[in-house]
């Protein structure tokens, strides 16, 4: 059974033979966000915060090769099911493999690589 990837270890089989595994290690992509609020009444920085935290997470959470589909990074950015869900308008939810520039478009990751994000990615610009 050949084995595929730019990692090998040297392993011994069952019948006692060695035998070199080859695998891939999944490098890290970092991606950043920018999300466009308009803040209500009861909006704070606080909540700022907890969208940039689920938006960090929703990215950290996608699976190797996962491609990050911009537009499904409007559901965490809406913090639903929270009390602060009502507290500002959502406009607009752009990424980013860095350093490229901010679209909306797909993200693509390959299938040995696993995007990442950091809070210091999130930019929130209230209007």
């Amino acid at each position: 059974c050949a084995t595929y990837g730019t990692t090998n270890v040297s392993v011994i089989d069952s019948f006692g033979l060695p035998k070199t595994i080859h695998y891939f290690v999944p490098l890290n992509v970092p991606c950043k966000v920018r999300v466009t609020i308009t803040a209500g009444v009861t909006y704070t920085s606080v909540i700022g915060d907890q969208i940039k935290q689920a938006l960090v997470d929703a990215i950290n959470l996608l699976e190797v090769g996962h491609d990050v589909e911009t537009t499904r990074l409007y559901l965490p950015a809406l913090l639903l099911g929270s009390e602060n869900s009502n507290s500002y308008i959502l406009n607009l939810v752009e990424s980013a493999i860095i350093p490229a520039a901010f679209g909306t478009s797909v993200l693509t990751i390959a299938f040995n690589e696993r995007a990442t994000c950091q809070l210091s990615d999130v930019t929130l610009v209230v209007v």
